[in-house]
């Protein structure tokens, strides 16, 4: 039986190496999948029912979403580890992430209150789901709602903490280790189009060196 063997990463690619219709066409493909991403989320976020059928306990499941946070960022940083642009890779692991972690708690307390009502001051829409985890992720704190009993203080505290871990820690590594990698990647000795526009011009002679003297005929 054969031993694994890990996929070797990429080379890393500088953005600035490629030429300007390569380097559009690499920007626009990630925005684009950035876009589709979250709207994917969204949509997830918005039309699926989130009743509890089967009576799941709230702090159960805040523990299987952080589980499957973990596994999402496990896998997005070996994408970061392994791609051909890493740093503009870990922008868009950044983007995921956050987004992936306001819908997982917007989903799971609106899944509370609709199983419990009183769980909250007051009973939780999709929209006042969002907004009550955008606050507690922002720490602004309106006050206006509040957790009601200590189960639900105890998966708010939860977020608290992963919102620390993830944009005070979790991100600023992931865009380091793009930035490392990317930093570290050697220069491309092929020319662009317009370095080799400009090269079919006179040759260019630093300033610092004499020029050669014109032959005497």
């Amino acid at each position: 039986m054969k031993p694994h063997q890990h996929k070797p990463p990429q080379s890393a690619v500088r953005l600035r190496d490629l030429s300007k219709k390569d380097r559009k066409r690499v920007i626009l493909n990630a925005t684009v999948r950035v876009v589709i991403g979250t709207a994917l989320m969204f949509m997830a976020y918005w039309l699926t029912p989130f009743e509890n059928q089967y009576g799941v306990h709230p702090f159960v499941v805040m523990l299987m979403l952080l589980a499957l946070f973990g596994f999402f960022i496990y896998f997005s940083v070996r994408r970061v580890l392994y791609d051909n642009f890493p740093q503009l890779k870990a922008i868009q692991v950044a983007i995921f992430s956050v987004t992936f972690y306001l819908y997982a708690f917007a989903a799971l307390y609106l899944g509370m209150s609709v199983t419990d009502p009183n769980h909250f001051t007051e009973p939780l829409s999709h929209v006042g789901a969002f907004y009550f985890t955008v606050v507690v992720a922002s720490t602004v704190g309106f006050g206006d709602i509040t957790p009601n009993d200590d189960v639900t203080r105890i998966i708010v505290t939860g977020q608290m903490l992963v919102n620390i871990a993830l944009i005070g820690v979790g991100v600023r590594a992931i865009l380091a280790l793009g930035k490392m990698r990317t930093t570290n990647a050697p220069h491309l000795t092929q020319p662009t189009p317009e370095d080799a526009a400009e090269s079919t011009g006179p040759a260019a002679v630093p300033a610092n060196e004499p020029r050669p003297a014109p032959e005497s005929e």
